[in-house]
């Protein structure tokens, strides 16, 4: 009995944001439960776009995952990626991008597509979740001292251990009141062991 050939091809190269295990369940989900190429695995990437053929579809489930990691200073992840999706596209039916649904053998998809991968590649990965949380997200809460009355008692704490010559640095960070950092006391009294009289 013939072993028919898959009609399609996964490539899963793991990455720290998506590790192999996430990028398998999405691909199952989608309905593509077997035929994965894990890179470092059983495949490289150049032998994945070598095994495409012509009735086959290429599935990714990021497109910049396609990209090969940056290798040197003068390595072009961009240049790479289309490249490699260039390829895959002259060898396959088409490329699909599982994440967002887009097939790349059309031409909005396509360009949608890649501008998304470049701005993945250009942030590391952290694209997506820029995006889920808005153009600037709030960032980190500001310190919470608990009113005047207890902010003026921590910076008069503070400012004892800051200029006490007994200690080191090391030291005086242990010293210092809860939620004050060696930054947060520099900036409020200056360089330490230099105590200006007013």
């Amino acid at each position: 009995m013939p072993v028919e050939k898959p009609k399609y091809r996964v490539y899963i190269r793991p990455h720290p944001r998506i590790p192999k295990s996430t990028q398998i369940k999405i691909a199952t989900e989608a309905g593509f439960a077997h035929h994965h190429y894990v890179e470092w695995e059983n495949i490289t990437r150049a032998d994945f776009v070598r095994a495409l053929r012509k009735e086959e579809v290429a599935v990714v489930t990021h497109l910049y995952l396609l990209a090969a990691p940056k290798i040197d200073p003068g390595f072009d992840p961009y240049r790479d990626l289309l490249n490699t999706v260039a390829t895959c596209e002259r060898r396959a039916k088409y490329l699909l991008e599982l994440s967002s649904g887009r097939r790349l053998d059309r031409k909005q998809d396509r360009g949608e597509a890649l501008a998304d991968a470049f701005m993945e590649i250009k942030t590391g990965g952290r694209a997506a979740a820029a995006r889920r949380n808005g153009k600037r997200s709030a960032g980190r809460p500001k310190a919470d001292f608990g009113g005047e009355e207890n902010l003026r008692k921590i910076k008069d704490a503070t400012e004892r251990v800051w200029f006490d010559r007994r200690y080191t640095w090391a030291q005086a960070a242990k010293r210092l009141p809860k939620g004050v950092s060696t930054n947060r006391a520099f900036l409020w009294f200056g360089p330490r062991n230099k105590k200006i009289d007013d």
